[in-house]
């Protein structure tokens, strides 16, 4: 009876995640490719989700969840909690909304006024200029979708679902996981940060009150990781979807199924998504039963796929990362750093080598991973810790051309961030998991992250950083679970109540904002059609070949 039970609740919770990823991307393949483009590959995505779901449905379960009728209680207490954290972030204008949330409003409300795919045309005394949103606007569309029946307040509602419905089922995944209803972990998620106070201390920048409307994670000038209350509060669109997806990826996840589950991402949280790729790949190859000799490639390679190819990692999968790819090669902001993408006879032979180099490159970085997935030859690893090794002192040599901060000041800078954010954290974890190779390779991620800079701000660092810094918040959960009473959970638990401050302060902010008069903002129109963030030509690939 209880295996039963347990059955039926994995796989509600299995096809309410693969629902909640898939949908955005069939109704942007329906609402914004032509029609003998977006139908035939909206009926793929469709296809690869029930295949995934079909992996789930008979597999021999290795938990048993243990739910027993006190537990309605507490899945009340959880969704309630989830409920009160949602309408703290501002999603769907219920309560004081970050300024983010401003260029977010107008981006939804764009989808609920305007035709798909949303574009617009401006004259000037040049001539006319053709704009379209190119943007992750994957976590809108079902709420837009609402929007265009309802109208826009029926939509902000909507929002406000989705989002609420997309954490609880990743719960749910948590509590799976754990193999027993708790309410706990939710305020391990609600309050999980490295250390901002500390460094804010350190840094002087300000005066520090426990209680005031600061914006802490600015302390460190070029670096931010982000709480996970902070992403919630201020990129939900990213946020929501990448935590499902790793959850879904970390604690269940078949390799048939992993590159169509990594794929959905890259529509609603495209920075997190390359943030997930070495992830998928070491869970690709760990899953995978290796024979005895791990040395051979060509076995490596037969083995792999045996185990990977699938109708929904190879025909669902590279679809849409095929399709998505498009779209976002239009974008304004990526086509300033690589003009090559416009649209040309030599810019297509261009965009052919560029996927053949990104092929170069993540075969590379499949091999990385290998080497820490794999026992491979101590040699191979040591040649993973030299690229690393060459990749800083590249990034330091780059700064050393830079009058704004020395490369020695930066290094240091860059060490403290780390130690801070994440490294107090994989001290305590340490002991527990030594021996675990992905943790030294999350521990190694979280070190370079910081090195790549796209554009002139830190949003890689803060997005890309999400999986890794997930996977270390699902280890404290895991330690504070199986090792309670011992010293070194005391003090892992110690730091994240000073890490705490974090979450404070955003929750304050939200809270001492909204008991006065507030107003949530939309900012004017032309700016999302001219934001290089958020748009680009129309005279692009995507828009003469793919979008209606």
């Amino acid at each position: 009876m209880m295996r039963e039970q347990t059955k039926r609740v994995f796989r509600i919770v299995i096809v309410a995640g693969y629902f909640y990823l898939a949908l955005p991307m069939i109704l942007f393949c329906l609402g914004w490719c032509k029609w003998y483009i977006g139908i035939p590959v909206a009926v793929i995505v469709a296809g690869g989700m029930a295949l995934c779901i079909k992996e789930h449905w008979d597999r021999t379960l290795k938990l048993e969840l243990m739910f027993r009728k006190q537990d309605a209680w507490k899945v009340v207490g959880i969704v309630v909690l989830i409920m009160m954290w949602v309408a703290l972030s501002g999603v769907g204008g219920l309560m004081w909304q970050n300024s983010d949330h401003w260029w977010r409003n107008e981006i939804y409300e764009l989808l609920v006024t305007e035709k798909w795919p949303v574009t617009a045309t401006f004259t000037s005394d040049t001539g006319t200029d053709g704009r379209g949103m190119v943007y992750y606007i994957g976590f809108w569309l079902p709420a837009a979708a609402i929007g265009k029946f309802f109208g826009i307040a029926a939509g902000y509602v909507a929002q406000y679902v989705w989002a609420v419905f997309g954490i609880c089922v990743f719960y749910a995944l948590i509590c799976l996981w754990r193999k027993k209803v708790m309410v706990w972990p939710l305020f391990v998620i609600v309050f999980f940060s490295g250390l901002d106070v500390v460094g804010a201390l350190i840094s002087q920048s300000w005066e520090i009150h426990i209680f005031s409307d600061l914006h802490m994670e600015a302390w460190a000038e070029h670096f931010q990781y982000s709480s996970m209350t902070t992403q919630l509060f201020w990129v939900f669109n990213q946020a929501i979807p990448v935590w499902l997806a790793c959850a879904l990826l970390f604690f269940c996840e078949k390799p048939k199924n992993m590159i169509y589950l990594w794929s959905l991402v890259m529509l609603t949280s495209t920075f997190p998504f390359v943030g997930m790729l070495p992830f998928v790949i070491y869970y690709m190859i760990s899953r995978v039963h290796w024979r005895n000799d791990y040395t051979k490639a060509a076995q490596i390679m037969r083995d792999c796929w045996k185990h990977w190819a699938s109708l929904q990692n190879m025909l669902a999968g590279f679809a849409i990362l095929l399709i998505s790819g498009l779209y976002f090669m239009s974008n304004d902001a990526l086509l300033g750093s690589v003009s090559f993408l416009k649209n040309n006879a030599l810019g297509i032979l261009l965009v052919l080598a560029a996927i053949i180099l990104l092929i170069g490159v993540m075969l590379g970085l499949f091999w990385c991973v290998a080497a820490i997935a794999l026992h491979w030859p101590k040699v191979l690893k040591y040649s993973v810790c030299m690229c690393g090794i060459v990749f800083v002192v590249m990034r330091i040599g780059h700064l050393a051309y830079c009058d704004w901060q020395t490369p020695l000041f930066w290094w240091l800078n860059l060490t403290v961030f780390y130690v801070l954010e994440a490294g107090v954290y994989l001290i305590c974890l340490y002991p527990v998991l030594k021996r675990n190779k992905l943790f030294w390779m999350t521990s190694i991620l979280l070190y370079i992250i910081p090195l790549i800079i796209i554009g002139n701000s830190c949003d890689f660092c803060m997005r890309a950083s999400i999986p890794a810094l997930l996977r270390v918040m699902f280890w404290c959960i895991q330690v504070i679970d199986q090792k309670w009473g011992q010293i070194r959970t005391y003090l892992l638990v110690g730091l994240m109540v000073i890490g705490a401050v974090t979450p404070l302060h955003e929750i304050k902010r939200s809270y001492s904002n909204t008991r006065v008069q507030y107003e949530n903002y939309v900012v004017e129109p032309e700016r999302i059609y001219f934001g290089g963030n958020f748009s680009g030509s129309t005279d692009t690939l995507f828009w003469k070949y793919v979008a209606k």
